[in-house]
């Protein structure tokens, strides 16, 4: 029985080949793609590169991981939001009660020292509340998560007031921000005030910061402003 033999075109390379007709795929013997056969009748080839597919692969398991870090993340953070809150509500709960029962009691009994000392340290654990809900704006995502995309402002940044605006510019392009540019001001007549190239502010997305330790994006708008001559 003799074996029946198709030709196709390798779209790869364009190189024409035979192929026995019962075979499901094939290798390009010029350039090594790998063909694979999908339609008998017409004899249509596609190209099933391995190093695309297992660079696919790769792609659809980082995705993956990604996924179950952003998820594993917004779980972490939804408690670590719930830990907070019960903390903050605990703390204005005993500074209130602190401060109506050293307040109250005193206006009853009297000027008591001690009485008067509770009310006033009632207010500790309200400024406690008042520092963790601050501390907790903008902590949205868990720093564990390898495959969180945003950056960091570094601390050395802090005190950037007395820096060149260039040197600004390299710490945060070297942190990793790829939106960074610089403005002058022209706000110096003889410079006497201020040195022309020092740092007046830098903004991330239209809000100014003032120190390092927080999360934008990689490609978040930051805008440093400078002193500069007319």
């Amino acid at each position: 029985m003799a074996i029946k033999m198709i030709s196709v075109k390798c779209p790869e390379c364009g190189a024409s080949m035979t192929i026995e007709g019962d075979r499901k795929k094939a290798f390009c013997t010029y350039c090594g793609a790998q063909i694979i056969l999908y339609n008998e009748n017409e004899y249509t080839i596609n190209i099933n590169n391995e190093a695309e597919i297992k660079r696919a692969e790769t792609d659809q398991m980082v995705n993956l991981r990604k996924m179950d870090f952003a998820e594993k993340a917004m779980q972490a953070t939804s408690n670590r939001r719930t830990i907070r809150v019960i903390i903050n509500l605990a703390l204005l709960a005993i500074g209130i009660l602190m401060i109506l029962v050293g307040y109250g009691l005193n206006a009853l009994v009297g000027e008591n020292e001690s009485l008067e000392m509770i009310g006033i340290l009632g207010t500790l654990p309200i400024l406690g509340a008042g520092y963790m809900f601050l501390d907790g704006m903008g902590k949205e995502y868990d720093d564990d998560n390898p495959y969180d995309e945003r950056v960091t402002v570094p601390d050395s940044i802090n005190g950037y007031w007395s820096m060149n605006y260039q040197a600004a510019e390299e710490i945060l392009v070297g942190a990793g921000f790829t939106n960074v540019s610089s403005i002058g001001l022209g706000d110096l007549a003889v410079g006497l005030l201020y040195k022309p190239g020092k740092v007046d502010s830098i903004t991330i997305n239209g809000k100014r910061i003032n120190t390092g330790g927080k999360k934008y994006p990689r490609d978040a708008k930051i805008v440093i402003s400078y002193h500069s001559h007319k």
